[in-house]
């Protein structure tokens, strides 16, 4: 099997166990479920973002990090338990964006613990969401798929030597990288069938874009 493939389904794997264990790993009465609990209760009109909390979180380790974004998915989530196919596919969208950049970067821990931190940015954008988002269905035209093509290659590819990448990997290998990243984008496209999907697909990719340029995620 592939490296890169392997790579994917790692990560997936992790999503998959830490989704499973959100929940088992919450501890309500521990200090920081209950810091993280104060910072969303200040202004509930006002709900920190997923950007937010890594820069105030900044100085902690990445495993810390991580505990921290769960439990404020696993908050957030009990304030709005609604949506559980939006949810699912949301999840599912941003897991395969982490995936296609793990892909065109060649893996590393960093997926890895964004693979884990994804669940807080899908309650955060679920926390937000109207209605009427979802009742506008929507199929990207050409137009807009070559749109969504340019910005997710240009961030996959931000801080990314691939010609230097296709002489170290070998031409064979760098193609069949290249046809997976091909098929994961078609992948992504069809996920996207509304405008919230839209428009959260295009805000996680953003916000990949300004943390490797180190302006943070928003």
């Amino acid at each position: 099997m592939r490296n890169s493939v392997k790579n994917a389904i790692f990560l997936f794997l992790i999503f998959l166990i830490s989704a499973g264990n959100i929940h088992s790993e919450i501890d309500g009465k521990s200090a920081e479920y209950i810091e993280i609990e104060n910072c969303i209760n200040v202004d509930e009109k006002k709900i920190p973002s997923p950007a937010e909390l890594e820069r105030k979180y900044f100085d902690k380790s990445e495993s810390k990090k991580n505990e921290y974004f769960k439990i404020y998915a696993y908050i957030l989530r009990h304030k709005n338990p609604r949506y559980e196919k939006e949810r699912k596919e949301l999840n599912e969208i941003f897991q395969n964006l982490n995936n296609f950049f793990a892909l065109l970067a060649d893996g590393g821990i960093g997926f890895g613990h964004e693979a884990e931190r994804i669940c807080a940015c899908v309650e955060y954008e679920l926390f937000h969401l109207q209605k009427n988002q979802l009742d506008e269905k929507m199929a990207l035209s050409d137009s807009a798929k070559n749109d969504f093509e340019h910005i997710l290659w240009t961030a996959g590819t931000q801080n990314v030597n691939m010609q230097q990448n296709m002489l170290d990997s070998g031409y064979l290998k760098y193609a069949k990288k290249m046809h997976e990243a091909i098929e994961l984008m078609s992948l992504l496209e069809s996920q996207i069938g509304n405008r919230f999907y839209n428009e959260c697909a295009n805000r996680y990719i953003n916000r990949v874009m300004r943390k490797k340029l180190g302006n943070g995620y928003d």
